[in-house]
């Protein structure tokens, strides 16, 4: 353990980014906090680099009222490569309970995960995990933290917004972008008929003539039900619409000064097979 600082609590309140009126500050190098309420799995040679507790009381209560909240911040450094470690991470938190935080599924995403988002409806409490691969080892950091019973049903997606259950029911595919390649999500939109996405898809640094994503993508959307009925290139930029048995889909890639524009559109059935024209929000979205 290298040098010990003492730091003045106010101080590693703003630093950590602490919200509401701080009741308890806790920092623990080289060992877990105190009460850390997830089991790490069994993985030889991993150090712990320290954690942080901090009890803290809201300023703002969905529920009316301002009980304390307790925040857990663990850092690792785990032998392994990231897929690897992610993977058992992962694995370990399913099988205690804690459910995927989704409430709505991304479509584009990348082939090396490096986030993870989970919920556990019993303890009322949430899991951010975040990795990055440094060679032979993982750098893991593990945020607990607990949650209102209005937060975790929303992040399970049991209480969505109602102008938004229909959309998040519309099917998107789960596009994953070739290795090495980044996806930032843009943002996306729809209504009772149609649903969309776009992010920016981002190739390695100094990466060489990039793959063609259309044919990259052609064969993941075939084994999700898409039947591809056309595919267009110009310029660079590419796209294709296909069939599914709940509506007519789209995928536009267009280059954008080293990077690609990703869109996904899917537009529902209507009665008798008809095609409900997309809103032009879902569209300029």
């Amino acid at each position: 353990m290298g040098e010990q600082v003492t730091l003045d609590a106010e101080f590693l309140r703003r630093a950590l980014g602490e919200s509401g009126d701080l009741v308890h500050l806790e920092i623990t190098p080289g060992s877990l906090p105190l009460d850390f309420p997830v089991t790490l799995p069994d993985i030889a040679g991993f150090r712990v680099l320290g954690g942080v507790r901090s009890v803290t009381r809201p300023t703002f209560s969905s529920g009316g009222r301002a009980a304390e909240q307790t925040l857990w911040r663990l850092f690792l450094d785990v032998p392994g490569p990231q897929p690897d470690v992610m993977a058992a991470l992962t694995a370990r938190l399913a099988g205690k309970g804690w459910r995927v935080a989704q409430m709505w599924r991304q479509a584009f995403v990348e082939a090396s995960a490096d986030r993870w988002m989970c919920v556990h409806p019993e303890q009322a409490r949430t899991v951010t995990l975040q990795t990055r691969g440094e060679g032979a080892v993982t750098q893991v950091a593990l945020t607990v933290q607990d949650a209102e019973p209005e937060q975790v049903r929303h992040l399970l997606g049991q209480d969505p917004q109602p102008n938004f259950h229909r959309m998040h029911d519309l099917p998107l595919p789960t596009l994953v972008v070739p290795l090495g390649w980044r996806v930032q999500m843009q943002g996306g939109g729809g209504g009772e008929t149609e649903r969309s996405e776009r992010a920016v898809l981002v190739p390695p640094e100094g990466a060489d003539e990039p793959p063609g994503l259309l044919a990259h993508f052609s064969p993941q959307l075939e084994r999700q039900g898409w039947r591809v009925r056309h595919v267009e290139k110009e310029d660079g930029a590419g796209y294709l619409t296909a069939r599914t048995g709940r509506g007519i889909d789209v995928l536009t890639l267009s280059p954008d000064a080293g990077v690609w524009q990703a869109v996904l559109l899917h537009v529902a059935l209507g009665p008798g097979g008809q095609g409900s024209a997309a809103s032009f929000y879902t569209l300029s979205s």
